[in-house]
């Protein structure tokens, strides 16, 4: 749904296959947005930005609980074809721990953390550590 074009997206039903109606109603409703267009009668969907970031909010989320709260970024990555600074973000936005793991190539050598493949890996642990800071207030004394 996040990589489908404009054209498919203003279809009756952007989704093939045997997915209940139900589902598909409440992912159309949840993840567009529709606008009446000319004089009423027909519906228009479009998918802005804060949509598509709340789709890979969720996205996110469900792969968190389905990998025990640690889980890799590239499969996300790949799916909804972004880069990893934008995963990254979301999954901080949510109190996920980034890091990087150390990959092993063909020849069986483990490349350093640091380099440019190793895996991005998102991990929510107990407490969350959201830090706030109130902003000042301005302005002079109150009397």
């Amino acid at each position: 749904m996040y990589a489908l074009k404009i054209s498919d997206l203003n279809k009756k039903i952007p989704f093939e296959g045997d997915t209940p109606m139900s589902v598909k109603k409440h992912l159309l409703d949840s993840f567009t947005q529709s606008t009446l267009v000319g004089d009423g009668s027909r519906q228009k969907r479009c998918l802005p930005k804060r949509m598509k970031d709340k789709m890979i909010s969720h996205a996110l989320v469900l792969a968190l609980i389905l990998d025990d709260y640690k889980t890799k970024l590239s499969p996300l990555q790949s799916a909804f074809k972004v880069g990893v600074r934008i995963l990254e973000s979301h999954a901080r936005a949510l109190g996920c721990r980034v890091t990087s793991i150390a990959e092993v190539t063909e020849a069986g050598e483990s490349l350093p953390s640091k380099s440019p493949t190793a895996q991005k890996v998102a991990e929510l642990s107990l407490p969350l550590r959201i830090t706030y800071t109130p902003k000042k207030k301005l302005g002079g004394k109150k009397r």
